[in-house]
């Protein structure tokens, strides 16, 4: 899947139609219909433009699937995660914390139980 139909799903699944994503972004309609047909790639500023209307991270339109699932998943949480505010925002970080920290200690026995092996 190319970066035009990831926008045409980003957008369908935000249920916007193409001429309101057209309005919202300053592209025009019939470039976006080629962008998404994948008739034509687009320019940077008009993707650029496009990933601010649709407000998503620039990552979901680039990458394929599998592609973020190379950390790249945990870099786009990361950076919304930045975005929130207040005790939600140092609740999931006391819980990212106790999570390392569980995995660390994890990792600890490990080790110790395969260095006390014969």
């Amino acid at each position: 899947m190319g970066v035009g139909s990831r926008i045409r799903q980003e957008r369908q699944k935000q249920g916007l139609e193409l001429r309101e994503l057209s309005k919202l972004s300053g592209v025009p309609e019939r470039t976006l219909a080629d962008i998404e047909r994948e008739i034509s790639n687009p320019r940077t500023d008009s993707l650029k433009r496009l990933i601010i209307a649709l407000g998503c991270s620039a990552d979901q339109v680039i990458f394929d699937d599998e592609e973020m699932m190379d950390g790249t998943d945990l870099a786009i949480l990361m950076r919304e995660l930045a975005k929130v505010k207040g005790q939600t925002r140092e609740t999931a970080k006391e819980v990212l914390k106790a999570l390392l920290i569980q995995a660390r200690m994890k990792e600890l026995e490990d080790k110790k139980n395969t260095e006390n092996e014969p």
